[in-house]
């Protein structure tokens, strides 16, 4: 009875030994390999659902007509040609019946490329994707020429934006339409600004 007692105290014994020693490092192991496999299950859902929308966007892109591949290289180039948007401008000016008195050239802004993507806005993310550039105008013209010009640049076949107007009599540094008289000669400054893709490195 008394070795009876003994044996079954030293089975349970062992068996505890064997419950830390064994059986729950394997649990804790068994455990450790599911999460590992649901990481990978995840991971692999993840790129299986970015080969789809990659597949889409190719798709759509094969989709595209030389001439719109053109017209959205225009609208938004990769670079911005800095004469040819000066001569576009000078030509609006023109057709405007309105004389170019001044026309230059800012420095290109290129995105802050140490935007880290971790750690930047959405909105950041958004504005890091382009380039621009300003080009302050001057010429002279009646208030006809003015509305013209800006009609003439919404239609414009890139984007330019006008970022700043100043107006006055010839010769003032600043002043305004008189009601009555709409015709008369003024000067007008404004400042545009043009837009390009980011070259990615």
């Amino acid at each position: 009875m008394r070795n009876t007692a003994i044996t079954q105290v030293a089975l349970i014994g062992i068996s505890i030994v064997i419950i830390f020693s064994y059986i729950r490092p394997t649990f804790a192991n068994i455990r450790v390999v599911q999460d590992e496999v649901y990481e990978y299950q995840n991971a692999a859902l993840k790129a299986q659902e970015f080969n789809n929308l990659l597949q889409q966007l190719l798709a759509r892109e094969r989709g595209f007509t030389t001439d719109d591949k053109a017209a959205l290289n225009r609208f938004l180039p990769a670079e911005i040609d800095q004469l040819a948007v000066m001569q576009d401008v000078a030509t609006i000016v023109t057709n405007n019946n309105a004389q170019v008195v001044d026309l230059s050239a800012g420095d290109v802004v290129t995105p802050n490329a140490d935007v880290s993507v971790e750690e930047a806005s959405e909105e950041m993310l958004e504005i890091n994707k382009f380039a621009s550039q300003e080009f302050t105008l001057k010429f002279a013209g009646d208030y006809a020429s003015l509305k013209g010009f800006l009609r003439s640049l919404e239609s414009a076949s890139y984007i330019i934006e006008v970022k700043n107007l100043k107006y006055g009599a010839v010769g003032e540094e600043t002043g305004q339409f008189s009601s009555a008289d709409t015709s008369t000669i003024s000067e007008f400054e404004l400042t545009l600004k043009v837009y390009a893709l980011a070259k990615q490195e």
